[in-house]
């Protein structure tokens, strides 16, 4: 299995382009996002949950943002659904 490392814990290597490093936040690592979509209190349960698994900080995840009407009705989602992103890197 892969291991997953936070920005914060890895060293960055050389040797790679200058563009890859401008999309992974200076380094040569590929980003995985996890999102998280439901209603604020589940976000947060869920977010509180992978914390105590040691999935991520809390302070990793951005802050819950509102869906539109549209991107609600699209996904069938119910009103007042937010969503927030983790970004892990692969080590």
């Amino acid at each position: 299995m892969t291991k997953l490392r936070s920005d914060r814990s890895h060293t960055e290597r050389s040797g790679h382009s200058a563009a890859r490093k401008i999309e992974t936040g200076g380094t040569d690592r590929d980003p995985i996002q996890v999102w998280l979509i439901s209603k604020p209190k589940d976000v947060q349960a869920t977010i509180h949950n992978l914390h105590v698994r040691g999935f991520a900080e809390t302070h990793e995840w951005s802050r819950p943002s509102p869906w539109n009407e549209t991107q609600t009705q699209m996904l069938n989602l119910p009103e007042g659904t937010v969503m927030t992103v983790c970004t892990k890197y692969l080590s």
